[in-house]
């Protein structure tokens, strides 16, 4: 047996700390399966490479404003990128203090690169490298001791997260929070043994978060590096947590000192609003939130904690995992102490939780393959692409009539473009690139994550290449904006006055309407909610709230 594993081509293929047979087969034996390991490594890098381009790339162009973050975002990115940079971002003339100041300057950059391009949607090009550069991280942190499956398995865990499809192709500063938390958690893996190199990108991620999320984040990474040093006891890890903080200062320090220095009421004002605020609420929305938007990657590791813990096998010796599992619980905290209370506020805490469910997804029955395998298939497969394709056809087609009608009822005035014959191509080869995969493949744990994460790119290029114009038709603020910009005839709105939200009157700027203070002579407020004088339009999103404009007396 000796003579063998000396003279043969040694697969270390481990699984549960078992090595398969295939160690001990000699080389050109019936069997070896050595001669296909760098082929088929090559071909899954480019297939999983493929799979993160098309999940990318789609939806960051050829559509309006859509979320609250980017109809305020989109007026402050196209103002910095036409005027300069700003030290603190305004908006409608005030300071901007709901947001960190660095993804808006990324985005205004993007915009001016792009100018060809209209400035929402060049500044939305900033998310490529943000989430390349997230995923590039969260790879290495995988790959560094477990390998590339790893490194690739968490990778698609993160990319297939519920809540992560949508809200990654908006402007939305937590797509930097996922790149920076992604560059911190691989700082902080080889802290140990490259103290240099891991210090100096663990203080730059500790800036970067600082800038871009806010306060909370930044204190839950400094505590995450304290407590990881604090359990390793290395001389490495303490050099390296003095060079993270020495790099990490200058950066905390220098955007509130130039801020105070040059606009001392406005950094009195940020101050008081950068500073966390806890909010009991939140206690009873975040598990429904977290369960949904971190989907599969949250049952994953929460299953596979609990069956490591009923053999005792939770850490031992394994300490990237107990760094993936300790970030994870400090960022969750963290953005329950900053409020957080949306889907994009969780970007933070996806790369740990994405890690700690690959390693764990390695550990457990291949039967949890065929749970994740079914959803996928059921979920993504018939409930949502099927829908989409099922529904798409009814309004082309006008049949059968009580789907129009549903669709009528349920979305009033929405519009669905005329189809592009090379939009529909697409969606019917990526349907059946996707039917052919689960169809023809085997059942594994790396194949159920492949799967989910194939399925949920599938959905989202279907919704762009069949469905992104009829919801553009709806969640874009542009149509009403130019007709208000119309009805002005040169006039300006009082933001003062009337009681339409801020987000409306950011759009009514930013597709050219003047909006000013008192000194104007008309007002936009909710239709039916105000006491103004007669209408000269009333109007708004497609089955939304209306509004409408009257002249101030």
């Amino acid at each position: 047996m000796t003579g063998c594993g000396d003279s043969g081509v040694k697969l270390k293929t481990m699984m549960n700390g078992e090595l398969t047979r295939a160690e001990f087969l000699p080389p050109g034996a019936p069997g070896d399966l050595s001669v296909l390991e760098a082929p088929l490594r090559g071909r899954k890098h480019c297939l999983y490479a493929l799979i993160c381009a098309l999940w990318i790339l789609p939806g960051l162009v050829g559509r309006a404003p859509w979320h609250p973050a980017e109809l305020f975002l989109t007026p402050m990115a196209a103002e910095m990128a036409g005027g300069g940079l700003r030290w603190m971002p305004l908006l409608l003339g005030e300071p901007f203090l709901e947001h960190p100041p660095l993804y808006i300057w990324l985005a205004a950059a993007s915009a001016k690169v792009f100018a060809f391009l209209p400035a929402h949607e060049g500044a939305r090009l900033i998310n490529i490298p943000l989430l390349a550069a997230g995923f590039l991280f969260l790879y290495l942190c995988g790959a560094r001791k477990y390998g590339a499956k790893t490194g690739w398995l968490s990778v698609l865990l993160a990319l297939g997260a519920a809540g992560f499809m949508i809200r990654a192709h908006l402007l939305e500063p937590g797509v930097a929070a996922f790149a920076g938390a992604g560059a911190l958690l691989w700082g902080a893996l080889i802290l140990k043994t490259h103290a240099l190199v891991g210090g100096a990108v663990c203080g730059l991620a500790v800036g970067f978060l600082f800038l871009s999320a806010g306060v909370a984040p930044a204190v839950a990474s400094v505590l995450f590096l304290l407590l990881l040093v604090m359990r390793r006891r290395s001389r490495g890890g303490v050099a390296g947590l003095v060079v993270a903080l020495a790099v990490a200062l200058p950066l905390l320090l220098l955007w509130p000192a130039v801020l105070a220095q040059r606009q001392p009421e406005v950094f009195q004002l940020w101050l008081s609003a950068a500073l966390p605020s806890f909010s009991p609420s939140n206690i009873l929305r975040m598990p429904l939130l977290f369960a949904w938007a971190l989907f599969p990657a949250l049952p994953i590791a929460a299953a596979g904690l609990f069956m490591s813990r009923r053999k005792r096998q939770t850490f031992g010796g394994d300490d990237e995992l107990f760094a993936a599992l300790l970030f994870f619980v400090l960022a969750a905290l963290s953005i329950l102490w900053g409020g957080g209370a949306d889907e994009e506020d969780l970007f933070f805490a996806l790369p740990a939780l994405a890690l700690a469910a690959a390693r764990f997804m390695q550990k457990l029955p291949d039967d949890a393959a065929v749970v994740l395998d079914w959803f996928a298939l059921l979920v993504v497969g018939v409930f949502c692409a099927g829908a989409a394709w099922v529904l798409w056809l009814c309004l082309v087609f006008g049949a059968p009539e009580f789907a129009v009608v549903y669709m009528a009822e349920t979305f009033p005035g929405f519009e669905l473009p005329p189809p592009s014959p090379f939009a529909v191509a697409a969606a019917i080869f990526v349907t059946a690139l996707w039917c052919a995969l689960i169809a023809n493949f085997g059942r594994s744990n790396e194949r159920a994550v492949v799967n989910w994460s194939c399925g949920v790119t599938v959905v989202w290029l279907i919704f762009n290449a069949l469905w992104l114009g009829y919801a553009d038709s709806a969640k874009s603020y542009q149509k009403p904006a130019l007709e208000i910009r119309a009805a002005l005839d040169g006039g300006c709105v009082a933001k003062t006055r009337g009681n339409a939200p801020a987000r409306m009157l950011a759009q009514l700027s930013y597709w050219g309407a003047q909006v000013g203070g008192d000194e104007c002579a008309f007002a936009l407020e909710r239709a039916g909610e105000g006491k103004g004088g007669a209408a000269l339009w009333r109007g708004g999103r497609a089955g939304k709230t209306k509004y409408r404009l009257y002249q101030v007396e």
